[in-house]
C-alpha cells in the first residue's frame, strides 16, 4: 500500500503541482490549513507536509495541534530558504529549503526511519 501524504498550504496551484510530483510515488491530497484536523480525524495520513505559504506562528501552532492528537504522524516544514523555519526548533519533523529532489528525500527518509531529525 502507498503512503499517504497530506499537503497543506494557502497556494491552491502550487499545492495542485506537487501534488502531482508527490503522486508519482505516494499517495497525496491537499488542505487548506484549517482542514487538516478534520482530514486527520477522518482518514489516515503517515505524513503531514507543511507549505512555506504558511505563516510561522501558524505552522508552529498546526504542528502542536497535529503532534497532540496524531502523535504517530511525520511533519515536514519546507521553507523559502534554509533556516527561514528555525521557529519551528525539534516540533517537525524535517525541514527542507531545496527544491523537489530534496523534499522527495526528506519524504523517503521520514516514511522509512522511525526516529525524527531536523535536517
Amino acid at each position: 500500500m502507498k503512503n499517504r501524504i497530506l499537503l497543506v498550504g494557502y497556494d491552491r496551484a502550487l499545492l495542485t503541482t506537487r501534488a502531482s510530483i508527490v503522486n508519482t510515488r505516494w499517495s497525496a491530497e491537499s488542505a487548506s490549513p484549517k482542514d487538516v484536523l478534520p482530514f486527520l480525524r477522518e482518514d489516515s495520513y503517515d505524513l503531514l507536509v507543511l507549505c512555506h505559504s504558511l505563516e510561522p506562528a501558524e505552522s508552529t501552532s498546526l504542528i502542536q495541534s497535529v503532534k497532540e492528537n496524531f502523535p504517530a504522524i511525520r511533519i515536514l516544514a519546507l521553507e523559502k530558504s534554509r533556516g527561514t523555519a528555525s521557529h519551528l526548533n525539534a516540533d517537525a519533523t524535517a525541514v527542507s529549503a531545496e527544491g523537489p529532489a530534496e523534499m522527495f528525500s526528506e519524504i523517503q527518509n521520514l516514511l522509512e526511519n522511525q526516529d525524527p531529525r531536523i535536517v
